[in-house]
């Protein structure tokens, strides 16, 4: 008795997928079957005729995704175009469009992409498609992808943007196509960065933030990692240099300052004079600062630099920013007027008490009239050397 259930009941699941298919066949409509044929002439005709272009088959799948199976991108041309016509129809599905990834075939790939809305996600068929773009150097397909994806797409086995990645691997040909492509050059690489990447990262300052902050651009790690070319090309391209850490509030300047890169930091900073034109030099065993103009001294003070337990750091140094009514909150609100910071750091040239001896907790203080002369002077990007 239960034997003969089972056998009923397996015969009725067989004449169930019967039906199911048999009616999936009946809602795949003349239009359909000529697109997947590639038969122009009936495609035409059954157009001309009103043969709706956004209808569906039991799969909900239209002749537009019936034309890209088959791939047959003239009966493809015919569907969009007449798609055109009736835009508040919309023919294509993300079933048409993977499908058409799925091909590899661009002649099916771009007119969906063409006819497609904006602001698409990226999807396992679309990174595939687009990495093997980009490893072919296929710049119309590349830009194309990208003007039409809302993100940036991420590296395969990955949760980090591609351009992260080059730029991680100071790969300068390839960050400039993916900038000439379109990326964004101002592309955050994601939060917490996956081991792989962070592997890849020697400078530990850098894994640090880029594991415990948000926010990190691929400008900063261009400027922490010393990739001076490529840090180039992204603030030639747009990317935006005062732009923080969610966290730290690090912009890509600090990042250089850290490694006290100056060739880098220049790059950031942007036009600035170069040590042959303008420099300043304070020696700390004369406790004096001497102005260099094209390379000869043109003016020279008396200073007073850090105390025992707090010394001025010798080194070379740029100016970072300037603050001409700067209040330190380090030091309960000290004032500081005509504050010149020194490497993004906590110290730099002010206008302060001079006594021609070590008297400050490391910034070095500039007479009233020479810190004010100075500030006018001394651009950011200007060179400090401060020797022992």
């Amino acid at each position: 008795m239960r034997a003969s259930v089972r056998l009923l009941i397996c015969a009725a699941a067989v004449l169930l997928v019967a039906d199911v298919a048999a009616r999936a066949d009946e809602s795949v409509t003349p239009l359909m079957s000529a697109a997947a044929a590639g038969d122009l002439e009936k495609v035409a005709a059954l157009l001309r005729d009103g043969a709706e272009v956004d209808r569906s088959d039991a799969r909900g799948r239209t002749a537009v995704w019936h034309a890209v199976r088959g791939r047959q991108p003239a009966a493809l041309g015919l569907l969009l175009e007449k798609a055109k016509a009736s835009p508040a129809r919309c023919p294509l599905g993300r079933d048409a469009l993977d499908a058409a990834f799925a091909s590899g075939d661009w002649a099916l790939i771009r007119p969906i992409l063409d006819a497609g809305r904006d602001n698409l996600g990226w999807t396992p068929a679309t990174r595939r498609f687009v990495a093997k773009a980009i490893n072919a150097r296929k710049a119309e397909q590349v830009a194309a992808l990208v003007a039409k994806c809302w993100r940036e797409p991420v590296m395969e086995g990955s949760r980090h943007p591609i351009l992260a990645h080059a730029v991680v691997s100071g790969d300068v040909e390839t960050t400039k196509f993916l900038l000439d492509c379109g990326f964004d050059p101002n592309t955050r690489i994601g939060n917490l960065a996956d081991p792989d990447l962070a592997s890849r990262i020697p400078q530990s300052f850098i894994r640090f933030y880029v594991m415990n902050d948000r926010g990190v651009t691929v400008l900063m790690l261009a400027a922490g990692m010393g990739r001076t070319e490529i840090a180039k090309l992204l603030v030639e391209r747009g990317a935006r240099t005062g732009t923080g850490t969610t966290r730290h509030k690090m912009a890509a300047l600090s990042f250089a300052a850290k490694t006290n890169n100056h060739d880098m930091m220049r790059v950031l900073i942007g036009p600035c004079p170069l040590p042959s034109q303008l420099r300043v030099e304070i020696s700390l065993g004369s406790q004096t600062a001497t102005l260099y103009k094209n390379g000869e001294a043109v003016e020279s003070t008396m200073v007073s630099t850090g105390v025992e337990g707090n010394e001025t750091k010798a080194g070379r140094f740029l100016i970072t920013d300037k603050t001409p009514d700067h209040v330190s909150n380090i030091y309960k609100g000290a004032k500081m007027p005509w504050f010149m910071r020194l490497n993004c750091g906590d110290f730099g040239l002010h206008q302060g008490v001079v006594t021609g001896a070590p008297a400050s907790h490391g910034c070095i203080r500039l007479p009233a009239e020479i810190a004010k002369r100075w500030y006018a002077k001394l651009p950011v990007g200007t060179e400090v050397t401060i020797v022992e």
